[in-house]
């Protein structure tokens, strides 16, 4: 069998102003993941080093793996099996969440490491990375939900250009 290197990638993302606990609590809140992890639930029934966990999307889980280190509120560390394409037989790679206190703000740091070299899937993390990180600073600074489609996004364009009813003049006609 020919030998596999691996490769990593990195985000990095100042949020705020949040504090490191709030922060930890956004991203393995069940609830609170769908909402900037492109529309997934955060799944696990037991936080400690070796349980499960799964990243569930509807009724289908489009990643799992078990959770390594789990140190709130500052890291946490996961292998990562992706499944939403069961056609690459790429093995799990690993997770990390790193946590920085910056009061009042606070960096943000994902690895994403033992991938396999050369794999397709490689883009597609290197994209889903930054959107997590972008919807989750989205989420944390605007309180808003990042669109990741053009349905989202019309519909908050359609609700932004709505005015509120209460400043509407009474008596007043379109």
């Amino acid at each position: 069998m020919p030998l596999t290197t691996s490769t990593s990638i990195t985000q990095e993302t100042v949020l705020g102003p949040v504090t490191p606990e709030t922060l930890f609590l956004t991203l393995t809140d069940p609830d609170l993941t769908p909402y900037f992890f492109n529309r997934c639930s955060f799944r696990c029934d037991n936080s400690e080093p070796g349980a499960p966990y799964s990243l569930v999307a509807g009724d289908e889980v489009v990643a799992d793996g078990v959770i390594l280190e789990y140190q709130p509120p500052l890291t946490i560390v996961l292998t990562f099996a992706q499944r939403w394409d069961r056609g690459i037989g790429d093995p799990p790679g690993r997770v990390r969440f790193s946590i920085t206190d910056r009061s009042p703000l606070c960096q943000l740091t994902i690895v994403h490491d033992r991938l396999t070299a050369g794999s397709r899937l490689n883009d597609d993390f290197d994209d889903g990375w930054l959107l997590v990180a972008s919807g989750l600073k989205t989420l944390i600074e605007a309180g808003r939900i990042m669109p990741l489609r053009d349905d989202e996004a019309a519909a908050l364009a359609a609700e932004a250009a709505v005015p509120e009813a209460e400043t509407a003049p009474v008596g007043a006609t379109p």
